[in-house]
């Protein structure tokens, strides 16, 4: 049955009524990302001593480091930082998520990537483009060994289908 909007207008079911909620779910596509994400029963919890990080893992883009604090950079824009070193956060994908972790790459010491969001690699300038294409584009930098063996990498796997 038709749900009428704020305009009078008829809609064409909830869900338009669930993204005019006044912006309290952030829009029907956020809600519907999550709710896939609840389907597949996969998320990444990250923990600290003050802080709980529950994410759905393609919602990652990268995750970098500095020191004892790491900053998760979601596909949406969102930052988040945590006290907690790289070297956790890449044990904890492996333990969560096993084999679904694979799609996550440290690249150097201070970061790990999301290889299905890898857009654009330049060894010389040091440069790592993540984007889905469309929506958002993240540039990072990283050595050019790392870059040079996540080229390598890539290409192998490309030769490889």
């Amino acid at each position: 049955m038709p749900v009428k909007g704020r305009t009078g207008r008829a809609r064409r079911d909830g869900a338009d009524a669930a993204a005019s909620d006044g912006g309290a779910l952030h829009g029907w596509r956020k809600l519907s990302i999550f709710a896939h994400a609840m389907a597949a029963g996969r998320f990444l919890t990250i923990t600290t001593s003050t802080d709980l990080v529950r994410i759905a893992p393609d919602r990652v883009v990268y995750i970098s480091s500095d020191g004892n604090y790491s900053t998760i950079v979601q596909a949406d824009g969102e930052m988040r930082m945590l006290s907690c070193q790289l070297g956790q956060l890449e044990r904890t994908i492996g333990a969560q998520l096993g084999t679904d972790g694979n799609q996550f790459i440290r690249i150097g010491k201070s970061l790990i990537i999301n290889r299905n969001y890898v857009y654009y690699i330049n060894i010389p300038k040091q440069k790592l483009t993540l984007s889905d294409a469309a929506t958002f584009s993240h540039t990072v930098v990283a050595s050019k060994e790392a870059l040079k063996q996540l080229k390598e990498l890539l290409e192998k796997e490309a030769s490889s289908l």
